[in-house]
């Protein structure tokens, strides 16, 4: 897996789409296209099953919220 980073445009296995708005190191926020928002704690175990396919890499999740992949163009 890449390195988990704010930024990132990921594809889970059930199809929903989602960016990284922040990375720390044991806690994630993850922002999907229906504006739902969710943070995610490796304590929890939880980055095993929301991680699926990293579509595309921005300099800032603002770009990747504005992305073709984010946006589904």
């Amino acid at each position: 897996m890449s390195k988990i980073k704010s930024g990132q445009v990921w594809q889970q296995e059930n199809g929903e789409i989602f960016v990284l708005s922040l990375a720390e190191d044991d806690v994630v926020y993850a922002v999907y296209s229906d504006g739902y928002s969710a943070s995610y704690s490796s304590e929890e175990d939880s980055f095993s099953f929301i991680f699926g396919k990293l579509l595309a890499e921005y300099p800032t999740w603002r770009e990747a919220v504005n992305s073709k992949e984010f946006l589904g163009e």
